[in-house]
């Protein structure tokens, strides 16, 4: 839920 928000803020996991 809140990695989905932090994604948004910095997508850092879809370049993982």
């Amino acid at each position: 839920s809140e990695t989905t928000k932090s994604s948004r803020q910095q997508p850092f996991r879809s370049n993982h």
